[in-house]
């Protein structure tokens, strides 16, 4: 018994069928799944810069951390393009009789948007880190000379 002519177009228009299927609910996930990411990478920055104050100054980031007791030296800031790292260890110490036992914080600050590592400057003042984190240009248009 021969099946080919009359069973082919059949199985091609339900493979098709499947591929419009399969085509539609893509284009129904894809924007669903790109707001889920969007509101956990959201939430992820939130949860990271937890004791941080993040202000956005338009071409740079203003991030301030409050770490009382800490000393300069105590304080190491590091810098990549879309996050700062704050780490710092306060020894254990005595204080008026009273001793007090070693601190460690360590935070991660991803950023929205990419900023230039070398030019991150950081001062401390009164128990306050104060991170000055320019941003980074991203120039996709450029003029090219005619020569």
């Amino acid at each position: 018994m021969r099946w080919g002519p009359y069973i082919d177009p059949i199985f091609y228009d339900i493979e098709r069928l499947f591929d419009e299927i399969h085509k539609k609910l893509h284009e129904i996930r894809e924007p669903a799944a790109r707001e889920v990411d969007e509101m956990l990478e959201s939430v992820q920055r939130k949860i990271n810069s937890l004791g941080a104050e993040i202000h956005d100054a338009g071409d740079k980031y203003i991030i301030l951390f409050e770490l009382p007791g800490f000393k300069k030296e105590d304080i190491k800031v590091r810098a990549g393009h879309d996050f700062i790292q704050i780490n710092a260890v306060r020894k254990a110490m005595e204080f008026e009789g009273t001793r007090i036992s070693e601190k460690v914080i360590e935070r991660r600050i991803n950023l929205p948007e990419e900023i230039v590592p070398q030019k991150v400057k950081a001062k401390f003042n009164n128990g306050i880190l104060e991170i000055i984190a320019p941003k980074a240009h991203k120039t996709n248009i450029v003029d090219v000379k005619v020569e």
